[in-house]
């Protein structure tokens, strides 16, 4: 399934998914949260005014001060355009793409005694 049928949205525009990794320098308090904040509001922005964008969400990693923000758009520029309207320009913007579940192994069975 791809990132466009996931979406549940038919609006005829082939989508992907991207992540924005956004790293506060120097770490402090907040400071990735408002990045985070700058970001989603230029997503939203964007998306009124028309283009194909739409905000997925995103994680805090509160040691790092580090946030990895998801977003579905049509093209990696219309994410480029929202991480330079939202003035993060040194935030990396990669294609990403999600793993398909595995079963875990089970372990092997033991035949005797306690080991």
């Amino acid at each position: 399934m791809t990132p466009h049928e996931q979406s549940g949205r038919d609006d005829g525009v082939g989508r992907a998914v991207f992540l924005v990794e956004i790293l506060a320098c120097p770490p402090g308090a907040g400071h990735a949260e408002d990045m985070h904040a700058a970001l989603q509001h230029a997503v939203s922005r964007l998306q009124a005014g028309g283009t194909p964008i739409r905000w997925c969400g995103a994680w805090l990693v509160p040691a790092e001060q580090r946030c990895l923000c998801f977003i579905e758009a049509s093209a990696q520029s219309a994410v480029a355009l929202a991480r330079d309207t939202a003035a993060l320009a040194g935030a990396g913007v990669h294609p990403v793409r999600p793993l398909p579940a595995r079963a875990v192994p089970s372990p092997p069975l033991r035949i005797g005694g306690r080991s």
